[in-house]
């Protein structure tokens, strides 16, 4: 049975859901930050890329923006540590369209739970982060973007003034 998807304002195209959340994420522009995030988290690709099925509630480069100077960087430092964790945060077991979206809860691959209001102008997620995109399929699950990075329990913790991320330099600026 075909999957057709229908990627929206995203992508403006209707196709066939071939490629992965990774692959789809990396060929969406408002999600460059967050796929740069996930290859800093070893392991998290590959999951990503994997059977599935997994809905991603992916925070756009604009919600990055918002986190404070330094944050990203930061995280960057220790991969495996609250960035693996934030990130996982934003990934349900499961194959979730919107339509399937119920005031509630939802368990996240971290393990801990997302607050879910569904209302006539649309979902919110733990009280106020709006999804702005949703349906979005991928081969392996649904995607939906959101406006904020979720740290619903995450506690942040200041930034160094000079912080080295762990990945730089397997990236060339052009």
């Amino acid at each position: 049975m075909a999957i057709v998807a229908v990627v929206a304002a995203v992508k403006g195209t209707t196709h066939p859901a071939t490629e992965n959340i990774i692959q789809l994420a990396a060929s969406t522009p408002q999600l460059f930050t967050l796929v740069f995030a996930i290859f800093a988290v070893p392991g998290l690709p590959a999951a990503l890329q994997g059977k599935g099925p997994f809905t991603v509630f992916a925070p756009n480069n604009a919600a990055f923006a918002k986190l404070p100077a330094g944050t990203l960087p930061t995280l960057l430092t220790n991969p495996n540590g609250k960035l693996a964790s934030i990130l996982k945060y934003h990934v349900v077991p499961g194959n979730i369209t919107a339509q399937m979206l119920k005031t509630g809860t939802i368990k996240t691959l971290e393990g801990s739970n997302i607050n879910v209001k569904v209302t006539q102008s649309g979902v919110l997620l733990n009280g106020n982060i709006n999804v702005i995109a949703t349906n979005i399929f991928a081969s392996n699950g649904v995607v939906h973007i959101i406006v904020s990075v979720q740290q619903f329990h995450f506690q942040l913790a200041r930034v160094p003034s000079n912080p080295r991320p762990c990945c730089m330099d397997r990236f060339t600026v052009l």
